[in-house]
């Protein structure tokens, strides 16, 4: 019951009154989340209402996403058991974070070291993980791209060997961001990568043209 008035207060107020409370609103979740280590349908309720918070609130002072990071870092983390049951929910909030965050935070770029497991771990997901690695790109530019290059570069290939060629327009949006909002960067950390991918590509664009 608490978890529902929380929600309809978030999904009823303005932004400036959510950010003027969101103490408010995330000290009882919080409790829950703590409170309730067994209960994944629970968690996974405070992980879906702090999204609708996220998006709320709007860009915010970062400060206000710090009670998130922690809970993100939890249910994207592979090998914790509870990871089937939180991860989705733990994602879409990582998604809304990054989608919202006015300026690029040293947590923020710490959770980024989860992406390929995810990614290995569950190709459908190619598509969010995916929006998120843009995201990524455009707010973390040069910092992110230097210290995730061959990070980034990994995935790429993985998404142009491993998977299906469906999947492989996200890499190549992924590329194209990274060239061109970080041009300096882009093309020296993906230079190889690019080298290394084109003859697949070009292999898949010629039935097309044809």
């Amino acid at each position: 019951q608490i978890l529902t008035i929380i929600k309809d207060l978030v999904e009823r107020g303005d932004s400036d009154t959510i950010r003027d409370n969101v103490d408010v609103l995330t000290s009882p979740l919080l409790v829950i989340w703590r409170s309730f280590a067994n209960q994944n349908l629970l968690r996974s309720s405070v992980l879906g209402i702090l999204a609708l918070l996220v998006e709320a609130m709007g860009p915010s002072d970062p400060s206000s996403y710090d009670i998130v990071y922690p809970l993100i870092s939890y249910s994207i983390d592979i090998h914790h058991p509870e990871f089937v049951y939180l991860a989705d929910d733990g994602i879409s909030l990582w998604k809304t974070v990054m989608c919202q965050t006015p300026v690029y935070t040293e947590s923020l770029h710490k959770l980024f070291q989860a992406m390929p497991a995810l990614l290995k771990n569950d190709p459908m997901r190619i598509k969010v993980l995916s929006s998120i690695s843009e995201a990524y790109i455009l707010v973390g530019g040069s910092t992110f791209l230097v210290t995730f290059g061959s990070v980034l570069t990994d995935m790429l290939q993985y998404i142009f060997t491993q998977l299906q060629t469906k999947a492989h327009a996200s890499a190549l949006r992924i590329i194209e961001l990274a060239i061109s909002h970080s041009p300096r960067e882009g093309c020296s950390i993906l230079k190889n990568t690019i080298q290394q991918l084109l003859p697949v590509v070009v292999s898949e664009l010629i039935p097309v043209l044809n």
